[in-house]
């Protein structure tokens, strides 16, 4: 199976680079994503909440159904935290990684390789010229 979309393997430095632009596109999707879910659930709870929350009196099957929501939303919450801090890891990553990589190949690959083209274009042009 041939890849579609080919990595350049030529230069680690181009790996680094182009994985960071992958592991930091990968990232922000994932951060709106659970962010997405999250606040999805939250609104579900909202007003059910609010509902059991502003009665005066509160019988038994609506005091546990009022702790379930309560503590649902603190799960939730908590597992977003979790999941952020995860993301933002990865993406602070892909950050270095993209930059190392860029750096590297601009500083170190770049230069060798329009050398080597600025000599081929001169030999083309002697060539050429006899």
């Amino acid at each position: 199976m041939t890849p579609r979309i080919p990595l350049p393997t030529d230069s680690i430095y181009k790996f680094y680079a182009l994985s960071g632009i992958i592991f930091f596109i990968t990232a922000v999707i994932m951060i709106y994503i659970t962010q997405k879910n999250y606040n999805e659930q939250v609104y579900e709870r909202y007003i059910p909440m609010q509902i059991l929350s502003n009665k005066d009196v509160l019988n038994e099957k609506e005091e546990l159904e009022l702790e379930i929501l309560k503590s649902k939303d603190k799960i939730e919450k908590d597992d977003r935290n979790i999941m952020m801090k995860l993301f933002s890891v990865v993406l602070s990553l892909a950050i270095i990684c993209m930059m190392y990589g860029f750096f590297k190949w601009h500083t170190i690959l770049q230069p060798s390789q329009n050398k080597l083209m600025e000599l081929e274009i001169k030999k083309l042009e002697k060539e050429l010229e006899e």
